[in-house]
């Protein structure tokens, strides 16, 4: 079972993750934020124009600032695990993300519909992802 091991900074748990569409193989980097009080992942504005998404779908999210129509895409999620010397990357394909406004943070919010496929445990300033 790979996993990949990461300090909490800032109440925070962020990390790398490599992003394509289902049409193109093309990764595009970027930051993640583990978020296991969303439902659903995100992407912003500015990534899915860097990806060149088409929206397929508009979807209506609840947020601490009320509720809020987006558009939806589909985008394949890599996520990078430590192999030896190098890195292994575990490919989710197909997943529907809501797009958000920007954060100069992060670009995506990883939500349980892919937190829920693996296991993530947060200890003492740490946290650990396995899939």
């Amino acid at each position: 079972m790979p996993k990949f091991s990461q300090s909490v900074i800032k109440r925070q748990m962020i990390f790398d993750v490599l992003l394509s569409t289902p049409a193109d193989s093309r990764h595009v980097p970027a930051k993640a934020l583990f978020d296991t009080g969303a439902t659903c992942s995100c992407i912003t504005a500015r990534l899915a124009k860097n990806l060149c998404l088409t929206p397929v779908s508009k979807n209506t999210i609840f947020t601490a600032n009320g509720t809020k129509d987006c558009n939806t895409h589909r985008i394949n999620v890599g996520l990078q695990f430590p192999h030896g010397n190098s890195q292994k990357t575990e490919i989710i394909n197909g997943i529907v993300v809501v797009e958000i406004d920007d954060n100069p943070a992060f670009e995506m919010i990883v939500g349980m519909d892919i937190i829920q496929q693996g296991i993530l445990i947060v200890d003492g300033g740490n946290y650990i992802f396995s899939i």
